[in-house]
């Protein structure tokens, strides 16, 4: 049998490691990441989306700009908006016929209004934001097999 042509010192370490940044480290990494783009974007999209200076009825949600919120998913975050109580935020956005609460028509507008634009418009930097982000946890990681 001959001798290996190479030979790889600290191959169970990296192994390890890479497991572990793949099982702990990274998606803590890219919620993070999510996180710290979709926040700032929450208060810009809140402020694109239209409002209604009198107040609320009785017993009736403030409006949709209120339920902008960011929200931690399994691989980052997402900006939500609407809830339950307030279903709408799909035709504020793209407009079309509805029949509840009542009969009301907008034109369709397939590239949205005012939250899609806001995100769209703070695109790049997002991307360069959440680069940073998960660029941190590489360069914090401590390898084991490190010199």
């Amino acid at each position: 049998m001959s001798e290996p042509l190479v030979q790889i010192d600290g191959m169970r370490a990296l192994r390890r490691d890479l497991i572990k940044l793949d099982r702990e480290e990274v998606p803590k990494a890219l919620v993070a990441a999510g996180v710290a783009v979709a926040e700032p974007l929450v208060g810009r999209i809140r402020s694109a989306l239209p409002t209604n200076d009198r107040p609320p009825p009785r017993g009736r949600h403030p409006g949709l700009a209120s339920t902008v919120r960011a929200a931690k998913i399994r691989t980052g975050a997402a900006v939500r908006v609407g809830t339950k109580a307030v279903p709408y935020a799909g035709w504020v956005e793209f407009g079309g016929r509805r029949t509840r609460p009542h009969e009301s028509y907008r034109p369709f507008q397939p590239e949205g209004r005012y939250i899609f634009p806001t995100a769209r418009a703070a695109g790049p930097e997002a991307v360069r934001r959440y680069s940073e982000e998960v660029s941190r946890v590489f360069d914090r990681f401590v390898w084991s097999n490190r010199d």
